[in-house]
């Protein structure tokens, strides 16, 4: 009996295309069941990268980067997503060991992880909103965070981002015409984004954090250790205090011109 159950388990373990089960698997497959699923959700240039650093800073906490498979979203599948973080930590272990700068998190440990998660960038598509309503409405253990920041320094950083990288390519050149067509695109996605977190918020597994507060060292880390169910870390207040950055807001005084403000406000319901 128990070789047919195995055989009926490798077969089906091929069917989602793994074909490939290590000892270490099995064991993430256990964990996962015990873990608390997390996502963190927001738009480019929101500081999602800088909260995903500060979470990672505890031990028992493990974000990953952004994945085209989208788990908890589009991937529901407890084998796939066992695979996913056990392949997750490992090639962050490979990277840990080249490079301590080269990934989120200072150490990567092989135990258990009361938190583990991933970081996605909130689309305009419907069908990864109807996914993302789906995942929070009907994933009682799932915890999300939204951060939220003002769309004119978002913007402003985006922009910025894209002439840098102009230095960086070839045949890449940020115009005037680019730079609009940049901010209509995002002053739209800004107001789609705040109608979405504002039907969201009102969800018990549902945490909205102004990246504003994030920077100005306003924001209740107490309240978000209870929220992720997380023991109190000296590591991730010391990182709070040491990496957060007042200087970030309101930057778009002195980034943005008169016309580039004017089309934003135009357009941004969100902005005061």
């Amino acid at each position: 009996m128990q070789f047919i159950k195995r055989q009926l388990k490798n077969k089906y373990m091929s069917l989602l295309g793994i074909n490939f089960v290590p000892r270490t698997f099995q064991e993430a497959l256990v964990r996962l069941q015990t873990t608390t699923p997390f996502l963190l959700v927001g738009l480019p240039r929101s500081g999602t990268s800088i909260t995903q650093s500060w979470i990672n800073q505890h031990p028992q906490a493990f974000i990953s980067y952004e994945s085209i498979i989208e788990p908890y979203i589009k991937e529901r599948n407890p084998y796939r997503l066992a695979g996913f973080f056990y392949e997750s930590l490992r090639q962050y272990s490979h990277l840990n060991n080249m490079s301590e700068n080269s990934v989120v998190k200072s150490t990567i440990q092989s135990g258990n992880y009361k938190l583990v998660g991933n970081k996605t960038i909130f689309q305009l598509n419907k069908s990864y909103q109807r996914s993302l309503v789906s995942a929070i409405k009907n994933q009682q253990k799932l915890k999300v965070i939204f951060i939220d920041r003002d769309p004119r320094d978002r913007i402003a950083s985006i922009i910025k981002w894209h002439k840098k990288r102009d230095a960086t390519l070839v045949n890449t050149k940020t115009t005037s015409e680019n730079v609009s067509n940049i901010i209509q695109t995002e002053a739209s996605r800004s107001n789609d984004f705040t109608d979405f977190v504002s039907k969201m918020s009102c969800n018990d597994n549902v945490l909205v954090i102004n990246y504003e507060k994030i920077a100005t060292k306003q924001l209740d880390v107490n309240a978000l250790y209870s929220f992720l169910g997380l023991d109190a870390c000296d590591p991730v207040k010391s990182f709070f205090d040491d990496e957060m950055r007042a200087s970030s807001i309101d930057k778009w005084r002195q980034d943005l011109t008169a016309k580039q403000l004017e089309q934003i406000e135009a357009i941004c319901d969100c902005v005061d």
